[in-house]
């Protein structure tokens, strides 16, 4: 395993930012990660393909400057709330926050969050880089400083572990994921085509603006059964359920298959809940020479169920994203790229 570590480029308070390379030199089947501390996010992931042939099978951008100035979050580390909260409010304790309404009237990925801060550098291993960053109290109309690190971790069967720990100075509420697209033909062209098999009996109906009504709906005879494998055809933005709490072990989420290329993606997390998005709104992505448009990639975002600050009272259907004062909390994603 090695690491490798370059500048990548300022922000406009003239701050370094830095993109990492983690790669596997010991096996040339492995896969290699680029990863840079503005968003703490996924810049690319080249992967081989049943030939042996290497393609970069995230989406994003080729430099910092289209990071900045990006409005759909690729491969970044999204919170304080990932997904969206109704009308851009939450109560807890008996008081009500309000918070950045940039989705209609909803916020969505906790405003202007955590996407668009440059991270510092705690620490690189042999084959990890860890990103902290402190989100004071009243950030974005949160309560509470909330401590978080992100340490992505590759090892040699290619999965890209990505573990969050949140630590909280007062009572606050707090979700994460990665925002990663992924196209797993690395060619750019749409991923309608892509198989896909997601873990979950449950997916959580929404209103016209992407809030779950409370409802748990059994996936049975919907276009929301991916129980067994099949081609992805149609547009989503939608939320499945893992389980009804978060889990202390990893679990199979969801898996993806490229029948060109033959590469596969599985999906791992403690994390209940599962956005699965097939890039509806993408039209600005351009990397390594290729321009992306609609359906060029999809994400499959471990998270709580969207709007869960609302849904408190609701325990036993969809599992507290509250952090408590003094708290540490531990969630985990894991990425696995293969070939069959």
């Amino acid at each position: 395993m090695a690491v490798t570590v370059k500048e990548w480029g300022t922000t406009e308070d003239g701050r370094q930012a830095f993109l990492y390379e983690l790669s596997d030199k010991s096996d040339k089947s492995g896969i290699r990660v680029r990863l840079t501390n503005y968003g703490a996010s996924i810049v690319g992931i080249d992967a081989p393909d049943k030939n042996g042939v290497y393609a970069d099978v995230v989406l994003g951008y080729d430099n910092l400057n289209d990071y900045v100035n990006g409005t759909v979050y690729h491969g970044a580390t999204v919170g304080r709330f990932a997904n969206r909260i109704a009308n851009g409010s939450f109560s807890l304790n008996g008081k009500t926050y309000d918070l950045p309404k940039n989705n209609g009237g909803n916020c969505l990925h906790g405003g202007s969050g955590f996407t668009y801060k440059l991270w510092e550098t705690a620490e690189t291993g042999e084959n990890s880089v860890t990103f902290t960053y402190t989100s004071e109290d009243g950030e974005d109309g949160f309560p509470g400083k909330l401590d978080v690190s992100v340490q992505y971790l590759l090892t040699d069967d290619c999965k890209l572990n990505i573990r969050y720990t949140l630590k909280a100075s007062a009572d606050t509420v707090a979700g994460l994921t990665n925002h990663a697209y992924f196209n797993l033909g690395g060619k750019g062209d749409t991923v309608m085509d892509t198989l896909l098999k997601v873990y979950a009996k449950h997916y959580t109906p929404c209103d016209d603006t992407g809030i779950p009504t409370g409802e748990l709906a059994d996936v049975s005879g919907s276009k929301f059964d991916f129980r067994t494998e099949r081609t992805i055809s149609e547009e989503y933005d939608d939320n499945f359920v893992l389980g009804d709490e978060v889990s202390q072990d990893l679990r199979l989420a969801a898996e993806a298959y490229d029948g060109d290329s033959g590469r596969s993606l599985k999906v791992f997390t403690t994390m209940p809940a599962l956005q699965f998005y097939t890039g509806n709104y993408l039209d600005e992505t351009k990397k390594n020479g290729v321009t992306y448009g609609k359906h060029s990639g999809f994400a499959l975002e471990a998270q709580f169920t969207p709007n869960t600050p609302n849904l408190i009272n609701e325990t036993d259907k969809f599992p507290s994203c509250v952090v408590r004062a003094g708290e540490t909390k531990y969630y985990e994603i894991v990425y696995q790229l293969g070939v069959k």
